[in-house]
């Protein structure tokens, strides 16, 4: 056996996906599935659907002929026109039950001066997700092995060695592991990564939950639009995955986003007429299909860019600030008060930016994955879209491989 203690001896020495990999993976797949489930539950539980103004004055609430509403100026039915011409605020609503009976904005009344009460229910549970995450992560350490690759870098060594030793035999593989006694360098560099791809997640976050949570805006049924909506998903995610290793992940996800929030923004400007309004639905999911396909990229792309001793440092942040992004959005949606408009334009313009910026960061197809700081340091200077092409490399550099005397054996 060749002595090395380099971890990719290791690992690959694993296998590619045994039934050590398929635990891990099925244990995190269960999280993520039931994480979608409850996500956009706010868009049907707190739904609003359409409302108009009761008239104090009427007796029957199901009296739909006898309302009269003010100018057209207003957006919503927040005022009407009494018997006496007057204009007054409405206190009392009547509520299209087409499609939903009773949900928390109509128990409540989110809307009008309320409005303020669903996107701060909303927010509540994305900083709720955020906190969580913080908090009770440990939790699934029990379930879920620590990466041995973390470990390593961290000068954690024994541990590692553990849990190789255990995928080793649930994997039914067999291998002397051998670990020389050597000094570990320092990890505790002051100097961060020069270079952050949290603006990257922060956008995609943005532009995704802004599509999805305002699913229920979109015309016809609203839980076929929420179906919709959350299967194009899949076609995204098949797409990506078969077209990171031929187009690289920098152009793939900066175009996708480009395009996303191109179509996001086109939306916006279509007339209100049936048609149009057919048209522009589309374009929201060719929007929904590009920017949920680099959302995806760009967690690949954190793991591939960022140094093994700040890896899970780098992940952690970037979801913080995807959970940061989902937290402000409902806060964003606030602004069709002002112009229906506002919202789309926003969110479209956050994610064209972000995408135009992704074409300064460095490609990681076919590099060898950074172990160090200094590596990180190191890992695509001078490697921009316009300096080396948009296109991932064709060639994958080979690791140098250093032989290192091994002293004691475990």
């Amino acid at each position: 056996m060749e002595k090395s203690t380099n971890i990719d001896f290791y690992m690959d020495h694993l296998g590619d996906f045994g039934s050590y990999q398929l635990r891990q993976f099925l244990l995190n797949l269960m999280s993520a599935f039931t994480a979608g489930l409850h996500m956009m539950v706010l868009v049907t539980v707190a739904a609003v659907p359409e409302y108009k103004c009761l008239i104090p004055e009427l007796e029957s609430e199901s009296n739909i002929t006898n309302w009269i509403v003010a100018p057209k100026f207003n957006n919503d039915s927040c005022q009407a026109i009494n018997t006496y011409n007057q204009t007054v605020n409405c206190e009392k609503w009547i509520f299209n039950e087409t499609y939903y009976g009773t949900t928390r904005a109509t128990q409540w009344n989110m809307i009008c001066d309320n409005r303020w009460m669903g996107s701060l229910a909303q927010m509540s549970y994305m900083f709720g997700v955020f906190t969580g995450s913080v908090v009770l992560g440990s939790l699934a350490d029990k379930l879920i092995d620590e990466s041995p690759r973390w470990l390593w870098g961290q000068g954690r060594k024994e541990e590692a060695i553990k849990i190789i030793q255990k995928a080793l035999k649930t994997n039914n593989k067999t291998m002397p592991i051998l670990l020389e006694k050597e000094q570990m360098v320092s990890l505790n560099n002051d100097e961060p990564v020069k270079e952050s791809n949290q603006n990257r997640s922060f956008a995609a976050s943005f532009g995704y939950y802004g599509i999805s949570l305002r699913t229920g805006n979109l015309p016809g049924n609203p839980y076929f639009m929420l179906f919709v909506m959350a299967a194009v998903e899949i076609p995204s995610y098949i797409f990506v995955t078969l077209s990171m290793d031929r187009m690289g992940r920098r152009f793939l996800s900066s175009s996708m986003m480009i395009v996303g929030g191109t179509a996001l923004l086109i939306s916006a400007f279509f007339p209100s007429d049936p048609l149009s309004q057919s048209i522009s639905t589309g374009i929201v999911f060719l929007g929904k299909f590009c920017i949920a396909g680099a959302f995806a990229i760009i967690y690949n792309y954190t793991v591939e860019r960022f140094p093994t001793v700040v890896r899970n440092t780098a992940i952690g942040l970037g979801s913080m600030f995807a959970r940061l992004a989902g937290g402000f959005t409902p806060l964003v949606t606030l602004l069709d008060s002002y112009d229906a408009r506002a919202p789309a334009i926003t969110f479209a313009l956050v994610t064209l930016i972000s995408g135009v910026l992704s074409t300064l960061l460095p490609e990681t197809l076919n590099t060898i994955m950074p172990q160090t700081m200094e590596d990180g340091e190191e890992f695509g200077k001078g490697d921009t879209c316009f300096t080396t092409g948009c296109f991932g490399r064709k060639k994958k550099p080979q690791p140098k491989k250093k032989e290192i005397p091994v002293e004691e054996s475990y």
